[in-house]
C-alpha cells in the first residue's frame, strides 16, 4: 500500500489494517479451501488436520480416508437409467461386481453398515423402492422390493439416513418431500408448502439436518431438521435452477449444481462463506452429484461423462468414464456414513411398548415413527420412554 509516497506491506500471513500502515493477522482459515477439513489460525500462519479417520497428506493440507484391512476399497455407485455400475475411483470397472437390472433407474442411496444398497425404479408407469445385499466379496444378491404406502407414482430422488434407517423422498409433481420407516408401513408428509418445483435432496443425520432443492416460483437451497421443523434458506439469491446436492459431513459445507448458469457452487450449513468452484460447458447439466476427500463426482447424461471436479481448484476438471444416461452416483465408503459415536437425540431399540403394543420392527431416531404418532424427542427414564411433541402420522 502506498501512503503519501511510503510503502507499508506486511510479512507473509499477515495484511494491513483499516489505517494503512500497521499489520494484522491474516485469518487463512476464513478462506475457502485453505485447508481440506480443520484449519486452524495461529499468529502469521496456520495449521490443517484431518478428522479420525483420516490421514494428513504430504502437502500438509489434503485429507486421505484412512483404509483398514477389513474396509472395502472407496467405490462409485451410479445409476446409469436401467442398471447400477460399480467402479473404482480411477474409472475401472469392478468386473466380481454383478449388475442390477431395473426398468428406469432414476436415483440410489445406501447404508454402509448393513451392505445394502437401494433405488427407485419405474415399472409399468409406476414407480418401485428396491434394495439388495452386497456381500463381502463384492457381489450383489437378495434383492427384495419395499412397498411404500405412500403414493410413490411421482418419486425421483431420495436420500437415507443410515443411522435412524429412515427414508425420505421428494415428489416432484405434488411438490411435497415425505419420510417413510425402512419397511414403508408409515409415512409422513414434512413440508408441502412453499415447494413449486422440487429437485434433490440430502441427510446429515449427525448434524439432525435435512438439505433440499427448488426451483419454482423462488429458485432456492433450504435447510431443515430431520423432522422437518426449522425449515430456513441457506441460498435464495443469484441462482436460477439449483439441482443436485452433495454434503461434506466433516466440513458442514453444502455443494449443489446449478443448471441454467451451468455452475457448482458450495455454501456452509448457515448460508454463509458461499464460493463458485466452477462454471462453464465442462459442468454443463449435470444431473448427480457427490463428494468424498477433495474431489466432487459427477454424472452428465448428456455426453455420458463421469467427470471429478477438484473442489479446491475448480479448473482441475477430468472425465473418468463414459456412462450411459448415467444418473444418480454415490461414493460407497465407510467414512462417508460416520456414526458420530454419542450422537445427541439418537436412540436405537429392538422394542417399544406404546398403547399395549410392541413394534420390534421401529426404529427410534432424530425423528422416528411409530404406529400413527411421529417421535419428535425421545427422553430415557430407566425403562420408560416418553413422547413429546407427537404428530400425527399418515398411513
Amino acid at each position: 500500500m502506498v501512503r503519501n509516497s511510503t510503502i507499508c506491506y506486511c510479512e507473509d500471513g499477515f495484511e494491513i489494517k483499516e489505517d494503512g500502515r500497521s499489520c494484522k493477522d491474516q485469518d487463512e482459515c476464513a478462506i475457502y479451501g485453505t485447508c481440506s477439513q480443520t484449519c486452524t489460525n495461529t499468529r502469521g500462519s496456520y495449521a490443517c488436520s484431518c478428522v479420525e479417520g483420516y490421514l494428513v497428506q504430504p502437502d500438509n493440507r489434503s485429507c486421505k480416508a484412512k483404509n483398514e484391512p477389513t474396509d472395502r476399497p472407496p467405490m462409485l455407485l451410479i445409476a446409469n437409467s436401467q442398471t447400477i455400475e460399480v467402479f473404482y475411483l480411477n474409472g475401472s470397472k469392478m468386473a466380481t461386481l454383478s449388475s442390477v437390472n431395473g426398468k428406469e433407474i432414476h436415483t440410489l442411496d445406501f447404508i454402509y453398515s448393513e451392505d445394502v444398497i437401494c433405488w427407485i425404479e419405474s415399472i409399468e408407469s409406476s414407480n418401485q423402492l428396491k434394495c439388495i445385499q452386497m456381500t463381502k466379496t463384492e457381489r450383489l444378491t437378495d434383492e427384495w422390493a419395499i412397498n411404500i404406502l405412500q403414493s410413490f407414482h411421482n418419486v425421483q430422488q431420495m436420500a437415507i439416513d443410515w443411522l435412524t434407517r429412515n427414508l425420505y423422498f421428494v415428489d416432484h409433481v405434488s411438490d411435497r418431500i415425505f419420510v417413510c420407516n425402512y419397511n414403508g408401513s408409515i409415512c409422513v408428509t414434512l413440508i408441502d408448502l412453499e415447494l413449486q418445483n422440487p429437485k434433490a435432496i440430502a441427510v446429515d443425520p449427525i448434524a439432525g439436518k435435512l438439505f433440499f432443492t427448488d426451483y419454482g416460483n423462488v429458485a432456492k437451497v433450504e435447510r431443515c431438521n430431520t423432522d422437518g421443523t426449522n425449515r430456513t434458506r441457506i441460498i435464495d439469491s443469484k441462482t436460477e435452477q439449483p439441482a443436485a446436492l452433495a454434503l461434506d459431513l466433516v466440513s458442514k459445507l453444502v455443494y449443489w449444481v446449478d443448471l441454467y448458469l451451468d455452475c457448482v457452487e458450495v455454501v456452509d450449513y448457515q448460508g454463509k462463506n458461499r464460493h463458485t468452484i466452477t462454471q462453464g460447458r465442462q459442468v454443463k447439466h449435470l444431473y448427480g452429484i457427490t463428494v468424498f476427500e477433495d474431489y466432487l463426482y459427477a454424472t452428465n447424461p448428456d455426453n455420458f461423462n463421469i467427470i471429478r471436479i477438484n473442489r479446491f481448484n475448480g479448473t482441475d476438471i477430468h472425465s473418468l468414464i463414459k456412462v450411459e444416461n448415467a444418473r444418480a452416483i454415490r461414493i460407497y465408503q465407510r467414512r462417508t456414513q460416520p456414526t458420530g459415536g454419542a450422537i445427541k437425540g439418537v436412540f436405537e431399540y429392538t422394542s417399544l411398548e406404546f398403547r399395549g403394543k410392541s413394534r420390534p420392527d421401529i426404529t427410534i431416531g432424530i425423528i422416528g415413527i411409530y404406529m400413527d404418532v411421529i417421535i419428535k424427542e425421545v427422553t430415557m427414564d430407566g425403562e420408560k420412554f416418553q413422547i413429546k411433541d407427537a404428530g400425527t402420522a399418515q398411513q
